[in-house]
């Protein structure tokens, strides 16, 4: 389970589980209902004679993106944290040539992996049959896994969590209204395609009421941020701070994806340590090489330091007393010594294990 029912996990398992499966009902009945359960529904966007599949998933990505987005700029929750649990690791060429092959299957069956699931649910035969060819892909593609140069390939260009407002470094919230604008586009120029090759047209007025709609929650989600940037226009960068317990947990469960660069002097720092972190004079800060891993900054204690503010990576709130006070840091780290410090920064990333995969619909 995840946003908004991370307390229905652990101890709640089984409460978790229940409401799990009614939203997959609810789901399932949405998806059925959208004519997401007929192959020829699903196939003829291919052929540009319905576009409904791509509205209703592209609406479907913008609400939840703009949902998302206003609760985090709300401190309801965190659009990062959320992002981390719940979506695949990236790996580059695999994934390219992955959804390539995806959409070939994808027009030769008429359904995805998810969709096809909800059309054997409802009792048509093409849609067993692409559930029986998905279980039957996974097993061959988890046989070739065991050929070297091919499980080479499947960790090929490993990028981590990797997210669009990290590379092009633009707030979260002006991602999510040029997102929302191009939606916008997209469904325009789809109902235009329909009307000439003579699908179903919707009435003016609905559109017009959706879309309105649509840009009016895309540019609440983006006020807050234009705000900041012009209070702070002309102001130094700002270093943001993560809690010694979001550190720790990033540093065993996935320590591929951070960089923990410790500036504090040589001594000690070899007196002390966070795994995996190495010693780093605060001058250097903008030197370091761009990559998709985060870096984050330990000091001693809660002092500024200028040369971290204005490289503005991620600050260990409290410094390193608050990492040796946190409870949950002791529960995760104790209990083996500190690993020698890490080699030259840019060196070889451990590869995770890939999660996530298939389609969400």
């Amino acid at each position: 389970m995840t946003f908004p029912f991370t307390t229905l996990t652990a101890a709640a398992r089984q409460e978790g589980l229940i409401v799990a499966v009614l939203i997959g009902i609810a789901f399932g009945f949405v998806l059925e209902r959208a004519g997401f359960g007929r192959a020829d529904k699903l196939a003829a966007q291919f052929y540009l004679r319905d576009m409904r599949v791509f509205k209703v998933m592209f609406t479907a990505i913008v609400t939840a993106m703009l949902g998302l987005v206003i609760a985090s700029g709300l401190g309801l929750t965190s659009l990062r944290d959320i992002s981390e649990s719940i979506a695949s690791l990236t790996w580059i060429w695999p994934m390219a040539i992955g959804g390539f092959v995806l959409g070939a299957g994808f027009i030769i069956s008429g359904y995805c992996p998810g969709t096809s699931i909800v059309a054997m649910g409802s009792g048509n035969v093409d849609g067993l049959f692409t559930v029986i060819g998905v279980i039957s892909g996974t097993f061959v593609y988890s046989e070739l896994l065991q050929i070297p140069k091919f499980h080479q390939f499947h960790n090929a260009a490993p990028k981590g969590a990797w997210f669009l407002y990290d590379v092009v470094k633009v707030a979260p919230a002006l991602i999510a209204l040029a997102v929302t604008l191009m939606a916008v586009l997209a469904f325009i120029g789809a109902e235009k395609v329909e009307a000439m090759l003579g699908g179903s047209k919707t009435a003016l007025m609905t559109r017009r009421i959706v879309f309105a709609s649509l840009l009016a929650v895309a540019l609440v989600a983006a006020a807050p941020r234009v705000r900041e940037r012009s209070e702070s226009r002309g102001g130094a960068a700002r270093a943001e701070t993560i809690t010694a317990s979001q550190l720790a947990k990033i540093v065993v469960d996935e320590p591929w994806s951070v960089r923990v660069i410790d500036v504090r002097d040589a001594a000690a720092f070899a007196k002390e340590r966070i795994p995996g972190a190495i010693n780093l004079p605060a001058s250097s800060l903008a030197e370091l090489t761009a990559d998709s891993r985060r870096i984050v900054v330990v000091a001693e204690g809660s002092e500024r330091l200028p040369a971290v503010e204005s490289a503005a990576p991620l600050v260990l709130a409290g410094g390193m007393a608050a990492w040796n006070a946190d409870p949950l840091v002791k529960a995760l780290t104790t209990g083996a010594p500190p690993p020698p410090p890490a080699a030259a920064a840019g060196g070889v990333i451990a590869r995770p294990k890939k999660k996530g995969g298939g389609c969400s619909a």
